[in-house]
């Protein structure tokens, strides 16, 4: 442990636990100003929990720092009023709600921790569990576990217009029928050991988070096509044709970016050549923070049906107020290839619309242009590696 819980080992499970957080909603409520605070309500069967925080796959830390920790860490000599609302992660019945509820009355911020959680591989907390998530484990619903989500809208109604802010501990997506009734959502996923700290530095403004979705978050498991069936249409962001809660690469900020000058080496090439994309992406608000730049292509009017939308590169940046930076993507041709009819990777001539912004397009404003492939459809095994 002297070297795996090392100050310099213990700096990097922040860093990952920062850059790990996305920033789903918020109504100008985040980051909360401590000075401006007295008391403040930490709701939820997530917040003063430290297993939770390391997923199902993970070593033994010397220290986990709860959610509740990390907050307390941050309001000394304020009022930190702490209501677990459920038993456990499963919620099963609401005994305990009026305790919650009457933490949200008496405080001037709430904060909720709510989500799912993952076991040890070989835990006997699976046994019995459809809301377990993990190694070979799925859910079955994508819906908050027993009586959370009657615990968010009472929540909601007991703060009586009181900023209610959910932080989200879990792995996988979850629906949210509430979503109207909170002023802000933090995803955590499963943060690790220094989740705690982590999830408050952003609270408070200390950490801009800047993480982005990597997955599709529907409204509705209606939304999503049958389990069975083997049809693209509707499965991952390349072919959902509907409006998703939050679209995948989706990521707010406490500061605001602008892109211009979107540019290519060349508006044309041949199969097996590849493009440089360049852009110019400024810190326009007034924090500092981190930008993920998102390239994606579609590919238009080819033999066969293509993705509607394919993120082909991507970054990560940190901007200061005002600060200013062109970034260039050398996009290679495997990120331009479709299946043709004979189940052959191919390049085939055509043109290539290309979007590069904060996230999805369609979802987030993005510059767009065009390049064209030209000359005849070619195997990708043919070009030069």
């Amino acid at each position: 442990y002297t070297v795996v819980a090392s100050p310099a080992h213990k700096a990097v499970a922040l860093e990952a636990a920062r850059k790990s957080l996305v920033l789903l909603k918020n109504n100008n409520v985040l980051p909360l100003s401590i000075s401006n605070l007295t008391s403040v309500a930490v709701i939820g069967p997530n917040a003063n929990v430290t297993d939770i925080l390391l997923g199902n796959y993970a070593g033994n830390p010397t220290e986990t720092i709860s959610i509740l920790q990390g907050i307390q860490s941050k309001l000394i000599g304020k009022s930190v009023i702490y209501a677990p609302g459920c038993a456990d992660q499963w919620c099963t019945d609401t005994n305990l709600f009026n305790g919650a509820f009457d933490a949200a009355k008496a405080a001037q911020v709430i904060i909720l921790v709510m989500g799912i959680r993952s076991c040890p591989y070989d835990s006997e907390c699976w046994i019995g569990r459809a809301e377990i998530e993990g190694e070979q484990k799925d859910r079955v619903s994508l819906d908050f576990p027993g009586q959370q989500v009657n615990l968010i809208n009472g929540i909601s109604f007991a703060s009586r217009g009181k900023p209610v802010i959910l932080v989200l501990v879990n792995g996988g997506a979850l629906t949210m029928p509430f979503i109207d009734s909170v002023d802000a959502i933090l995803e955590a996923f499963y943060p690790g050991e220094q989740g705690g700290i982590a999830v408050a530095d952003a609270l408070f403004g200390d950490y801009n988070p800047g993480g982005r979705l990597s997955t599709t978050w529907v409204k509705s498991e209606n939304d999503l096509p049958p389990y069975l069936s083997m049809d693209m249409k509707d499965r991952t962001y390349k072919y959902f044709m509907g409006t998703p809660l939050f679209p995948f690469g989706f990521g707010l900020s406490y500061t605001n970016f602008t892109y211009s000058d979107l540019t290519f080496n060349t508006n044309s090439i041949v199969p097996c050549q590849p493009i440089l994309v360049r852009v110019s992406v400024k810190n326009t608000g007034s924090r500092t923070g981190d930008e993920v730049i998102q390239v994606y292509f579609s590919l238009i009017d080819r033999s066969v049906p293509t993705a509607n939308v394919e993120l082909v590169a991507f970054t990560r940046i940190t901007l200061n107020p005002d600060q200013s930076e062109t970034v260039t993507f050398n996009v290679t041709p495997d990120q331009m290839v479709l299946v043709d009819k004979t189940d052959t990777l191919v390049i085939e001539p055509g043109s290539v619309k290309v979007s590069v912004g904060g996230g999805q397009p369609g979802f987030t404003e993005v510059l767009t242009s065009s390049f064209t492939i030209t000359g005849t459809s070619t195997p990708l095994s043919q070009c030069p590696n």
